[in-house]
């Protein structure tokens, strides 16, 4: 019994320290952007916001969803030698990316400067997964808590000491990429040990790289849709307008973005555990699902409501020529909100590793989200472009609370009979 209850406070003790230091680690990358528009005009933020929406489309696409796959195969004993093998292979995309960013000095891209980083990015959160999911210590959020860290001190230090010598969007390049590359690094060094301690191979299957493969395939609609929600509005805000407004739109943008987030480090902290848990007793965890559901909404709604008016007070008094309209910001922090939502129930297919209904769903979102914003931006500017994607985020939502419910509905019925 004693041995019990210690391991229960160590674990509610690493699961409470992982999202500290996860929560921090996205306070520092939100703040980044703040830090950079005190330095830079809003010509450059508006740049460097681009570049990271575009980096994120990319990603969706370019890295065939290994990442996501190597994490939910790996936590499988059978896959964890294909796992292993598959991370080592995307190094590969390190390598480009390498090349890519020695051909920036001589050739400046914004193809290249996007592709670097995508590269660079995919190779890192590949090693980052299996880390994650084959240690129980604390390198992955340690390491992700690292690379945002070098990133947005050295940027900003270098800013401040010489922003009338250098460019400000590609000092931001140039950190953002060092970040990545030692975060590299260092996971490769960690994925070395744990094959010596655990004694892990690194192992070619076909069978099992087909279905890690499968899995990711269906993860990529979910991934672009899910690019689509989050950018989409600051590319089609790019579109109707200026780099000034996608300035504006980016840094009033920051702080919603906080509800999402944490949402997201909350359920990539507990995650493991709820697999696991589904794993054991698949019944018993949709028993409960609604009810976790419900806890989600009120916690949601709670934070969104209080980082709202902080976010008011941020833009009203250090901030003020960012500031965008009340209704504006308002569908700001309404998205926010049904996005946490949205990604919360849509967790409970990577559970079941039954992706299809996932990835329908966020397509439905992010396509009505974005046809609606383009009509609608075209009438009534930034207001219409984020009252389009209010309504994608409502469909999507509602259509993936009543296919999980039918799931469930059925589970039940089949137990009772």
């Amino acid at each position: 019994m004693k041995n019990q209850l210690s391991e229960f406070f160590e674990t509610k003790k690493k699961l409470f320290y992982h999202l500290v230091l996860s929560s921090l680690t996205k306070i520092i990358a939100i703040s980044s952007l703040y830090i950079y528009a005190k330095i830079l005009t809003k010509g450059e933020i508006g740049q460097i916001a681009f570049i990271q929406a575009i980096v994120v489309f990319l990603i969706a696409i370019i890295s065939f969803q290994i990442p996501g796959s190597v994490f939910r195969y790996s936590l499988e004993k059978k896959y964890q030698n294909t796992s292993f093998w598959i991370t080592e292979q995307s190094s590969y995309f390190f390598y480009i990316s390498l090349f890519l960013f020695f051909l920036s000095f001589f050739y400046t891209s914004l193809i290249i400067q996007v592709l670097l980083l995508c590269l660079i990015q995919i190779s890192t959160q590949t090693k980052l997964e299996l880390v994650r999911t084959s240690s129980d210590k604390n390198n992955y959020f340690v390491i992700i808590f690292f690379q945002v860290f070098f990133s947005v001190i050295l940027t900003s230090i270098t800013l401040f000491l010489y922003k009338d010598i250098f460019n400000g969007v590609l000092v931001y390049i140039l950190f953002e990429y060092l970040s990545w590359s030692i975060a590299l690094f260092i996971c490769s060094k960690k994925i070395s040990n744990l094959k010596k301690e655990k004694k892990f191979k690194s192992q070619f299957k076909k069978e099992h790289l087909v279905d890690h493969l499968k899995y990711g395939l269906y993860l990529i609609p979910t991934a672009l849709a899910w690019s689509l929600i989050l950018q989409g509005p600051l590319v089609l805000t790019k579109f109707f307008f200026n780099e000034e407004v996608v300035a504006k739109f980016a840094i009033s943008n920051r702080m919603p973005q906080i509800i999402f987030i944490l949402g997201v480090l909350i359920i990539q902290i507990i995650g493991k555990n709820l697999i696991l848990e589904y794993q054991k007793n698949s019944l018993n965890y949709c028993k409960k699902f609604f009810k976790y559901c419900l806890y989600w909404l009120v916690y949601s709604l709670c934070l969104s409501i209080i980082i709202y008016f902080i976010n008011y007070f941020i833009i009203l008094n250090i901030f003020p020529s960012y500031q965008i309209t009340n209704m504006g910001q308002f569908l700001q922090f309404f998205n926010a909100f049904l996005l946490s939502n949205f990604s919360f129930i849509g967790f409970f297919y990577q559970v079941r590793k039954s992706l299809k209904f996932s990835a329908i769903s966020s397509t439905l979102a992010a396509t009505i989200g974005v046809i609606f914003g383009f009509s609608f931006g075209s009438f009534y500017g930034l207001e219409g472009i984020l009252i389009g994607m209010t309504l994608g985020l409502l469909i999507g939502l509602i259509s993936r609370y009543i296919e999980v419910s039918k799931f469930i509905y059925e589970k039940l019925s089949k137990k009772n009979n």
